[in-house]
């Protein structure tokens, strides 16, 4: 679903960021967060999902630059790793 979703908005192509290269980051993402109820890499990816649907659907994409766009994803598919789940 990641790749996926950096695939339909087409950034892999243009930032040339390399299938392999990326997969190999999908799973540095995950090994980074840790493991509980609720700032997990689950919701990282869910988090991930809901800014893809802003820019996607919500209109976003006419504000953000491509590289805002891809800052955006980035930040919403990293923004909980190495959270420990005491807030």
């Amino acid at each position: 679903m990641v790749a996926a979703i950096f695939n339909s908005l087409d950034l892999m192509e243009q930032f040339q960021l390399e299938s392999d290269r990326f997969l190999t980051f999908v799973v540095s993402v995950e090994n980074g967060y840790l493991s509980n109820p609720y700032h997990s890499f689950l919701h990282g990816v869910s988090v991930l999902h809901c800014a893809y649907i802003l820019i996607s659907r919500g209109g976003a994409s006419k504000i953000l630059t491509r590289l805002e766009q891809l800052a955006v994803l980035l930040a919403a598919f990293c923004h909980d790793i190495g959270h420990v789940g005491v807030n």
